[in-house]
C-alpha cells in the first residue's frame, strides 16, 4: 500500500466559500485515497494562505518537503491544481526536490493535469499560468480599490492589525482611524518622554510605574517606527490623527540610527551618558559603551569606557584606544564653562507634575474577575495561575478607585538655565538618566582625534 500525504489549502477570501474549505478537501482527498488504497500518513494544511504567496511563506509546503527528504512519503494528494502553485517558478523548484526522490503528485479533481503524459505536462503548464495570470490580476484590482481608499483616509485593515493608540471609527458613514481615548495618554507620554530621554528602557520603566504593565519592547520600537503615529500611510500624509509631528517622527528614526543596542538591566549603573553620540575616527562606526567593575575596599566602583566594535568584534577597524566616560564628562563640563558666559544656553528640560491615570472599566474588571472564578471551578486552570492573575485584577481594579495622584518620577527634574557657573552645582545634583538627558538636548554628536584629543563638539544651540 502506497504511502501519501494530504495537501489542503484555503485563502481567507476562499474559506467561507462552499467546497473549498479545509475540511471538505480533507474529506473529499481521504475518501480518494481509500478508494484508491493508499495509506494517509500525514495531512498538511497551510490556512490563509494564498498559492502565489512565497514559497517561504507557506510552512505547511516547508513540513510537507521535509518529510519527502526523510523517505516519509510515496504520493501526495491534492483537491486541484490551484490548490497546491498558483506560481510557475515556485512549482518547478518544489517538483525539482519531487522528482530527486520519486514523489509524486496527483490532482484528485482534475485527472487530465499530470506530469505523466505530454498532454497532462500541457495542461499542467497552461493552467499555472491562467492561475498566475488570475491572481495577478485579482491583485492588482485589490491594490487599486485599496490605494483609492487609503486616499479616502479608509480603513483598509482590521483592529487586530491597528497600531497601539488608535482604533476604527464610522465617521460620517465612513470607517477610518482614530485616536483610542483608554490609550491616548499613555501614547503621549510615552512619545513626549522619549523624545526627551532619547532611551527605550528608561520610557518603558517611567510607563510602566506610572501606568501598569503596558510597554513592552516589541511596542515601543513598533511606535518609533511606525509612520502613522506621524498620520501617514502609504502615500496620504493626512490618513489618521497623528500623536507626533513629521519632524518628530524623522527624530526618532535618527534616535534609533544611534542607539546601537537596547540595554535591560534597570540599574543607575547601567546609564551610560553619551551613547550614540561618539564614532570611532578611523571607521566612523558608533563607538558602544562598556563597564569596568573593581572593588575598592567597600564600594564597588564603575569605570565606564567607549570603544570601536568593529575593532574588538569584528576585527575590521584599527582603532584600539576606549574613550573613558569620566575623562570626557569633565572636558565637556570644562568646555562648556568657557562657553555659557557668551552664549548664555538655556536646557529645556522636564518639569515635575501630576501623574494622568487612564480611564479604567471597572464593570469589565469585575466581569473579568467572575469569569476567571468560574473558569477555576471548572479546572481549567491551575492555582498558581488563578492566584497571579486574580492578584492582578484586583490590583487594577484598587488602581482604578485611586483618585490620589503619583508623585514626580525620579528622572522628572526643573529647568536648567546657565548663567555664569551656577549651572554646574545643579549638574551634579542629577542622576545619571537626568544627565543622560542632559547631554543629549545638548549635544548632536562628538568627534575626537586618534591620540584621545577631543576635535569637535557640535551642540544643539
Amino acid at each position: 500500500m502506497q504511502r501519501c500525504v494530504i495537501y489542503i489549502r484555503v485563502s481567507t477570501a476562499e474559506q467561507q466559500m462552499h467546497g473549498k474549505s479545509l475540511q471538505a478537501q480533507q474529506d473529499f482527498l481521504k475518501e480518494y485515497a481509500r478508494t484508491h488504497q493508499m495509506s494517509v500518513v500525514a495531512v498538511y494544511a497551510d490556512e490563509g494562505k494564498t498559492a502565489r504567496k512565497e514559497l517561504r511563506k507557506r510552512k505547511a509546503i516547508r513540513a510537507l518537503l521535509e518529510s519527502v527528504k526523510q523517505g516519509h512519503i510515496d504520493i501526495i494528494l491534492f483537491w486541484k491544481m490551484d490548490r497546491w502553485f498558483r506560481n510557475v517558478s515556485d512549482f518547478y523548484k518544489v517538483q525539482d526536490i519531487l522528482d530527486r526522490y520519486g514523489v509524486k503528485w496527483i490532482a484528485a479533481a482534475e485527472p487530465n493535469i499530470n506530469m505523466d503524459t505530454r498532454d497532462g505536462r500541457l495542461n499542467l503548464n497552461i493552467m499555472l499560468s491562467i492561475g498566475q495570470n488570475e491572481v495577478d490580476t485579482t491583485s492588482e484590482r485589490i491594490r487599486f480599490v485599496n490605494e483609492n481608499s487609503i486616499r479616502q483616509g479608509k480603513v483598509i485593515f482590521g483592529n487586530p492589525s491597528m497600531p497601539f493608540g488608535y482604533k476604527a471609527a464610522v465617521i460620517d458613514n465612513i470607517k477610518r482611524v482614530v485616536k483610542d481615548e483608554e490609550y491616548q495618554t499613555i501614547v503621549e507620554d510615552t512619545f513626549d518622554y522619549y523624545l526627551r530621554h532619547q532611551s527605550k528602557n528608561a520610557t518603558i520603566r517611567h510607563i510602566n510605574q506610572k501606568y501598569g504593565s503596558i510597554l513592552t519592547v516589541s511596542r515601543i520600537r513598533s511606535m518609533c517606527t511606525n509612520p502613522m503615529y506621524a498620520g501617514i500611510y502609504r502615500d496620504n500624509p493626512n490618513y489618521c490623527p497623528p500623536y507626533i509631528t513629521p519632524e518628530q517622527y524623522h527624530q526618532l528614526k535618527s534616535i534609533q540610527k544611534q542607539n546601537c543596542h537596547l540595554r535591560t538591566p534597570p540599574q543607575d549603573e547601567a546609564v551610560y551618558l553619551f551613547s550614540g553620540l561618539i564614532k570611532c575616527p578611523a571607521c566612523g562606526r558608533l563607538m558602544t559603551s562598556n563597564t569596568r567593575k573593581k572593588q575598592l575596599k567597600s564600594t564597588l566602583k564603575y569605570y565606564r569606557y567607549y570603544r570601536c566594535p568593529n575593532h574588538y568584534a569584528a576585527h575590521t577597524c584599527t582603532f584600539s584606544k576606549s574613550c573613558g566616560e569620566e575623562t570626557l564628562e569633565r572636558y565637556l563640563l570644562s568646555t562648556l564653562t568657557q562657553q555659557t558666559k557668551a552664549c548664555r544656553l538655556i536646557i529645556h528640560s522636564i518639569t515635575p507634575r501630576q501623574t494622568v491615570r487612564p480611564v479604567i472599566d471597572t464593570d469589565k474588571i469585575k466581569r473579568e474577575i467572575k469569569r476567571l472564578n468560574h473558569i477555576y471551578l471548572k479546572g481549567r486552570i491551575s492555582q498558581q495561575q488563578y492566584d497571579q492573575t486574580c492578584e492582578e485584577l484586583e490590583y487594577s481594579l484598587k488602581s482604578s478607585t485611586d483618585t490620589d495622584s503619583a508623585p514626580p518620577t525620579q528622572a522628572d527634574f526643573i529647568t536648567i538655565k546657565m548663567f555664569g557657573d551656577c549651572w554646574q552645582s545643579i549638574y551634579h545634583h542629577l542622576n545619571r538618566q537626568q544627565q543622560r538627558c542632559f547631554w543629549r538636548s545638548l549635544l548632536e554628536k562628538i568627534e575626537f582625534t586618534d591620540n584621545e584629543r577631543f576635535e569637535q563638539l557640535f551642540f544643539r544651540i
